[in-house]
């Protein structure tokens, strides 16, 4: 079977999200923007047996790539001949009117718009399932300044670290961290909040010592509903650097199998209550002692999607690492190269070692794929390279 995936749906800043698709296993095809390094990276991925097995090359036309397409009507069509479904990077606006006007509303696989903003809203979520899932909060008006300081001085009493943010933004943007009740009567707090005004915001403790994970569930066209992979995080001033892809065992301790069990099933729980087909993914954080919190939900194929691809393809007796890192490279070659004079370019044969991820992001940063055959080897390997670049 061919899928055709990770057809982009965004905006001008998103396009790097259509390229790394072509990180998509062999029984994908991917639809992307028609650029060199495009073609390049698709070239630089089949010779390390990595890839989709179909990759077509659309000329940007248009505000997303789902409107690229629609104008190339010829290359539309070998595309919806081909494909057993239609998976947008994320159902919006932007990409579900395509469902209906292409006529595939049976082989579309993505939320509905309702389901997609209902789930990713960080207040409904909280509002809909059980307060034990999701740390302490409350959401404010943001005009509600003095009510707004108020809670986050007795939520950092106890817990010290507070987060405010809109329940409706996502990637870090929208979030203020916060530690000190000065933080909370600073100008810059204050601004904050005056930006959103006539909106909701969300006011929660931070779990001090936690690590973040996330986990994925996808509800297929018909209707099965399977738990995809487990991801540890990477983040850094409250933005997503990266993930590590490993089975649950390589992820946790012996002691949290009752935590991993309790995470299945709360998930499972929330998305159990949607029909709609697609990725799910849920954010969490996990203290030592096996305590853990929701921290949101996303509707689409997140940043954990491309290290699990790459693992799809090199093997479960593999783990992979997808980082951020700024090597201030003009291409993605130059990258590679640095990678190969450590000694770790990824070796096809030997399923380890190190390959360029989303060199659409370059010259300020691109991503490094790091495959090895646990958690310890990976994460050297990445100390490595960040000292490097």
């Amino acid at each position: 079977m061919l899928y055709v995936r990770l057809l982009q749906g965004g905006v001008d800043e998103l396009k790097n999200y259509s390229g790394r698709a072509l990180l998509a296993p062999s029984d994908y095809g991917v639809v992307v923007y028609d650029t060199s390094t495009a073609r390049k990276y698709a070239r630089y991925l089949r010779e390390l047996g990595l890839g989709p097995g179909k990759v077509w090359f659309v000329e940007e036309n248009g505000q997303t790539l789902f409107h690229s397409l629609n104008r190339d009507q010829e290359l539309l069509q070998k595309v919806l001949e081909v494909a057993d479904s239609i998976a947008p990077f994320v159902s919006w606006k932007e990409t579900n009117k395509f469902r209906e006007e292409w006529g595939i509303n049976g082989r579309w696989f993505g939320q509905s718009r309702k389901v997609h903003e209902f789930l990713e809203n960080k207040a409904q979520l909280r509002r809909s399932f059980p307060d034990e899932w999701f740390s302490g909060y409350e959401i404010f008006p943001a005009e509600h300044i003095e009510r707004i300081q108020e809670y986050g001085v007795r939520l950092m009493d106890r817990h010290g670290r507070i987060l405010v943010r809109h329940p409706k933004k996502a990637s870090g943007v929208g979030l203020r961290f916060l530690e000190s009740p000065e933080e909370l009567n600073s100008s810059e707090f204050i601004d904050f909040l005056q930006g959103f005004s006539g909106e909701e915001l969300l006011v929660e403790a931070f779990f001090a010592g936690a690590e973040e994970y996330s986990v994925t569930w996808e509800r297929t066209l018909d209707g099965e509903l399977r738990l995809l992979y487990w991801s540890g995080q990477f983040i850094e001033g409250g933005m997503h650097q990266g993930n590590l892809i490993a089975s649950p065992e390589g992820l946790f301790s012996e002691s949290a199998k009752r935590t991993i069990e309790e995470i299945g099933a709360a998930t499972r729980a929330i998305v159990s209550e949607h029909d709609s087909p697609g990725r799910y993914g849920f954010d969490l954080m996990v203290r030592p002692n096996g305590e853990w919190v929701v921290i949101e939900c996303n509707c689409r194929f997140g940043g954990s999607a491309y290290p699990a691809f790459v693992r799809d393809q090199v093997g479960p007796d593999r783990c992979v690492i997808m980082h951020n890192i700024h090597p201030g490279a003009s291409s993605f070659e130059e990258v590679h190269a640095g990678f190969e004079e450590l000694g770790l370019g990824y070796d096809p044969s030997r399923r380890e070692g190190v390959l360029v991820g989303n060199p659409f992001a370059l010259p300020k940063k691109c991503a490094a794929v790091i495959v090895a055959r646990n958690t310890e080897g990976a994460e050297r390997m990445l100390e490595r390279i960040q000292n490097k670049f």
